[in-house]
């Protein structure tokens, strides 16, 4: 019986990696081999290992779904499409209807079947959380989410921070996709600077809580100031937005009731610091590159004594040769490849969100059923970047509503722990603190990207989090 129990234990927890594991991929994956040559009789198709790795990604959760299910027979238990949580069941046949009814769309346009494999993975990944959840695994998901967003991060961020280095540039907003390319062998779809952001601030949210509620330590804090730093050097707006709104509101709210002396450290740590941090690494590379803020200190240091005591024909110090003029100094703290801001499209503020949105909402012929999933691809060729705007296109209103729904729960259940129940700021509480928190990013993020709407890595830690804020409060 024991065996038993840790046998399907293990495979849920496969189960569930087998679907991080899928991340971006697709069915075209499988069939995605290099044509080499085709005579009369026969062709042949290199087959890489590239090309098998990715196939293997790309059916892996059907592999384990199709474990789960004949230990399911041969060890009569049931697989758990539900669980014993009434208010989580109602999310998660929410979540099966919505995910289900696009595939009508599917199939009443000319819409690409090979995208129901969305569909299938979503459906793995509801059925997934169910069964971790009423074995007690909720946790174990939510760390699995950590441990597999902190190899990514891994990646990327030193991939980042290395071109960040090593280049002009003083953002890391321009490193997709040419910074990435040695690792299109692991994944066919690399990284964005707000995907980089987005996995960030998803480990940052419990690393902040760790350093606010315990005594500050290294170990902590080091890793706090990197992943910071990273998400202000890649300038996604949103991220940026909410990390300010979110350090504010916990510093100043969960330690209301401690002394001045404790609120002004946490605060100087958890908020200053990163940002004098961030700064200080644009500060020193454009110092060490240009020698811009020296050759500025001196212009004005002789301006301002040669006004005083000199006169035009006769100055009293004069600039060293190779000490640019103002002017000149200007002009080149001008230059794109100096720029700590990224550059934004005069032209619109939303970089062209509000007019896809608009031009989905004009063109949709299928207000009812949408036009299945990646509908937004299908109808304007482009990613709708909105959670709702998806959810139409994808299944039309049914599954606007849906998702709607789903959205005031979680709005409703994240207030009603942090302002009703008011959990304790406690180290016990830590995975509830950093779900609620989680929860409330990825709705935030879904005002200008599709976010939980689609099988995503916003998806899987989504639901993740929700399953333990469920479960803490049936809690007494």
């Amino acid at each position: 019986m024991f065996f038993k129990k840790k046998l399907i234990d293990y495979i849920s927890i496969f189960f569930i990696l087998s679907l991080w594991f899928c991340i971006d991929t697709n069915l075209e994956n499988i069939s995605a081999f290099e044509y080499v040559y085709t005579s009369k009789f026969f062709s042949i198709y290199d087959l890489s290992i590239k090309h098998i790795y990715f196939s293997i990604r790309t059916l892996s959760p059907f592999l384990f779904f199709i474990i789960l299910f004949f230990l399911s027979y041969f060890y009569q238990f049931k697989i758990e499409f539900l669980t014993k949580n009434k208010a989580l069941n109602f999310i998660l046949i929410i979540l099966y209807i919505n995910f289900l009814f696009q595939i009508v769309g599917l199939l009443t346009t000319e819409n690409h079947i090979n995208n129901s494999y969305y569909i299938f993975v979503s459906i793995f990944s509801i059925l997934s959380l169910s069964n971790l959840y009423n074995k007690g695994l909720e946790r174990i998901n939510y760390l699995i989410s950590l441990t597999v967003l902190s190899i990514v991060v891994l990646f990327f961020g030193f991939l980042s921070y290395k071109w960040f280095l090593t280049t002009p540039y003083l953002q890391m907003y321009g490193t997709y996709p040419h910074v990435f390319s040695s690792l299109t062998d692991f994944s066919s779809n690399v990284i964005r600077s707000s995907g980089l952001s987005r996995s960030v601030m998803i480990i940052l949210i419990p690393l902040f809580y760790l350093i606010l509620i315990d005594k500050i330590k290294l170990f902590f804090l080091i890793p706090y100031l990197i992943l910071s730093s990273i998400i202000y050097l890649a300038q996604s707006r949103t991220v940026v937005l909410f990390l300010i709104l979110f350090s504010f509101f916990s510093v100043f709210y969960f330690l209301r009731d401690k002394t001045k002396k404790y609120k002004i450290q946490k605060f100087f740590i958890l908020i200053m610091l990163p940002i004098i941090f961030y700064n200080s690494l644009i500060f020193i590379k454009q110092e060490i590159n240009t020698k811009f803020y020296t050759d500025k200190t001196k212009f004005f240091i002789v301006k301002i004594y040669n006004d005083k005591f000199g006169t035009p024909e006769k100055p009293c110090l004069s600039l060293h040769p190779q000490c640019l003029s103002l002017f000149e100094l200007i002009e080149l703290e001008k230059k794109e490849k100096f720029i700590a801001i990224r550059k934004l499209d005069p032209n619109t503020f939303t970089s062209h969100r509000y007019s896809y949105w608009k031009e989905v909402i004009l063109k949709s012929e299928k207000p009812i059923t949408g036009y299945g999933p990646l509908g937004d691809r299908y109808l304007i060729n482009v990613n709708s970047s909105n959670t709702l705007i998806y959810s139409y296109v994808s299944g039309g209103i049914i599954s606007t509503v849906l998702m709607l729904i789903l959205i005031i729960r979680y709005t409703y259940l994240c207030l009603f722990l942090t302002f009703i129940k008011k959990i304790p700021l406690q180290k016990k509480n830590i995975f509830v603190f950093s779900s609620i928190f989680t929860i409330s990013f990825l709705l935030f993020r879904g005002i200008g990207e599709i976010g939980i709407a689609v099988f995503s890595i916003d998806l899987l830690v989504f639901l993740s989090c929700i399953a333990i804020c469920e479960k803490f409060k049936t809690q007494k």
